[in-house]
């Protein structure tokens, strides 16, 4: 079941892009918590905090701001370019007494029948998203994939969720399967002709005396002329 993390906030008024640069000079990430029916907050918080809080998975925070807590969710993170650095940060208002709907991470455990009969494990889903009170969305979802034999396709349905969570997802989703080892084609034929007839692959190192004249051009006449180029049209 979820647990509230803690993360201090800062006010800011100022919101134009020459400041949030600033901001993140500083070592604080700029953000902004809406929602619940109350006013929009500008804040900043910590980058170190919120890398930190990030890495737990946590769901649910208690973002302290002026002496009071916001119980709230991280709603979209926007970052830079390559990925490396969050540079804007939505916090959403949530009532603990209403259910929400959030993408619960899966974790897959154990090694399926099917390996043994050569196939390979396919993971077609990472995450579900499940319906629940704030306080009892589970951190993961485990499955066990023991029994799962070869050619056996393991869907939505087939899982027990933990308690109070419900499926938002089509309960026929695919989240894994085993499928059969993948056969290596036979070697292409010969390539059909113009006329139908196969190519004969080219022979190398094996020219006559005749064919290599041919391929240098014909020998210039009596008198030593020199080979004339051809004309361009």
């Amino acid at each position: 079941m979820q647990k509230t993390l803690e993360l201090k906030a800062k006010p800011r008024t100022e919101k134009n892009t020459r400041r949030a640069r600033a901001f993140r000079a500083e070592g604080r990430v700029p953000g902004v918590l809406y929602g619940g029916k109350k006013e929009n907050i500008h804040v900043t918080v910590d980058k170190e905090d919120l890398d930190l809080l990030l890495k737990k998975h946590g769901l649910l925070i208690d973002l302290q701001l002026d002496g009071t807590k916001e119980v709230c969710l991280v709603k979209e993170l926007q970052r830079d370019a390559l990925q490396e650095f969050v540079m804007h940060v939505d916090f959403e208002r949530i009532d603990l007494n209403k259910p929400i709907e959030v993408d619960v991470a899966v974790t897959y455990k154990g090694t399926p029948k099917g390996l043994t009969q050569g196939g390979h494990l396919r993971i077609e889903s990472y995450t579900i998203k499940v319906r629940a009170l704030p306080l009892e969305v589970p951190e993961e979802i485990l499955v066990n994939i023991d029994p799962l034999e070869l050619n056996q396709i393991l869907r939505l349905k087939d899982i027990q969720l933990p308690k109070g969570a419900t499926a938002v997802d089509d309960l026929e989703h695919a989240l894994c399967a085993v499928r059969p080892p993948v056969e290596e084609k036979e070697p292409e034929p010969a390539v059909a002709g113009a006329e139908g007839a196969a190519v004969e692959p080219e022979v190398i190192g094996l020219q006559s005396k005749k064919d290599e004249e041919g391929a240098e051009g014909e020998a210039p006449a009596a008198g030593g002329g020199e080979k004339k180029e051809k004309k361009k049209e």
